[in-house]
């Protein structure tokens, strides 16, 4: 990511939402530290809620696509990921992947207020 990423608030192994927020370019070069990054959110999560906001993403390649699908299949717990706020281009690249099926998406107008950079 040429940007930030929140940093997940919430007590590790609980039921609880946690919200992370990517910003810039979601890409090669830096997917596998989001992935790390978004994982690790899923253990603070718990069996709860972890909702990646997404309007601060500016371009998205397949890695970046990559990366939120495995982090939507995460097999290793019961949390529940939502995409938030993705952009008309994140949209129809979802769209034409053929990917707005796999991804619960929302769109909402709350604002992360915690980064990570």
């Amino acid at each position: 990511m040429t940007g930030v990423l929140s940093t997940p608030r919430a007590a590790p192994k609980t039921s609880a939402t946690v919200t992370v927020a990517l910003d810039g370019d979601l890409e090669y070069a830096c997917a596998e530290k989001v992935l790390t990054r978004l994982r690790a959110a899923i253990d603070q999560a718990g069996d709860g809620l972890l909702v990646i906001d997404l309007r601060g993403v500016s371009f998205c390649d397949a890695a970046g696509l990559r990366v939120l699908i495995k982090t939507a299949a995460n097999d290793t717990s019961r949390c529940h990921v939502v995409l938030a706020n993705p952009g008309r281009f994140l949209r129809r690249i979802m769209e034409v992947t053929e990917l707005t099926g796999v991804f619960d998406i929302i769109e909402t107008t709350a604002t992360p207020t915690d980064y990570y950079r």
